[in-house]
């Protein structure tokens, strides 16, 4: 009986992990062929060999969906500026994502230029790992939060942020983190706590101490092997 109890219980989590599968930092980003606000998406073909940002919102006409809608539009030149691409899916209609559009602009001045994937059946959600298992209405098991997530030029998850949909995303810290993304790519560095640009970097452990001073030939101050501290090197392109 135990036995035949602890199968059922693996199977279960089979189960589970089948029906809702976890994004992780470092895999693939899936690739998704869906309309959209700004005609049909090829993801992969979309985003391929840029930064992105793909946003998600369960439901439109929201007073924090909205304010994330119209903050990200208010920060796109400084997305811009990065390389990012910006992407929103949200689980409504294609209509009533232009109604939301309208009313974003009418609320906040904002235009949003953007697309918004349409998730209107909630099966893009469930593919992103963002319904409860073993519900037979996705709708209903859609769970109430938002997701951010940074994907890098190779397509790579590099960033995940998932909020309750009490609380909206800081964007400007999305930016910070997309900063320091960049210039580790360039340079062997790592950024410490509450990080800003132009504040000093630290240099990776695993750099030994005559490579470190090459690559950052302007010095570095070490307090301990894997403790060592430099201005932030010159960066090159995204």
């Amino acid at each position: 009986w135990l036995l035949q109890e602890r199968e059922s219980v693996a199977m279960a989590d089979e189960q589970e992990d089948h029906d809702t599968p976890m994004l992780q930092i470092g895999d693939e980003f899936p690739n998704l062929s869906c309309p959209s606000t700004s005609g049909f998406i090829e993801l992969h073909d979309a985003i391929a060999n840029k930064w992105t940002l793909l946003f998600t919102t369960p439901k439109d006409l929201n007073a924090v969906t909205t304010s994330a809608l119209a903050e990200v539009s208010k920060l796109k030149e400084e997305f811009d500026a990065r390389g990012v691409e910006i992407i929103a899916l949200g689980v409504d209609t294609n209509m009533n994502h232009r109604d939301w559009i309208k009313e974003t602009k009418e609320l906040t001045e904002e235009k949003i230029t953007f697309p918004i994937i349409v998730d209107d059946s909630a099966q893009i959600s469930r593919a992103l790992g963002l319904c409860r298992p073993n519900e037979p209405n996705i709708r209903r098991s859609l769970i109430p939060l938002m997701l951010a997530v940074v994907i890098d030029p190779e397509l790579k998850i590099q960033l995940l942020q998932y909020y309750p949909v009490s609380i909206g995303h800081n964007f400007y810290e999305i930016l910070r983190a997309i900063d320091s993304m960049q210039l580790s790519r360039v340079h062997k560095i790592a950024t410490p706590a509450n990080w800003m640009v132009g504040e000093d970097v630290f240099i990776v452990p695993d750099l030994g101490r005559y490579e470190a001073a090459d690559e950052f030939p302007n010095g570095f101050l070490e307090i301990r092997s894997w403790f060592r501290l430099t201005g932030v090197p010159e960066s090159s392109p995204n």
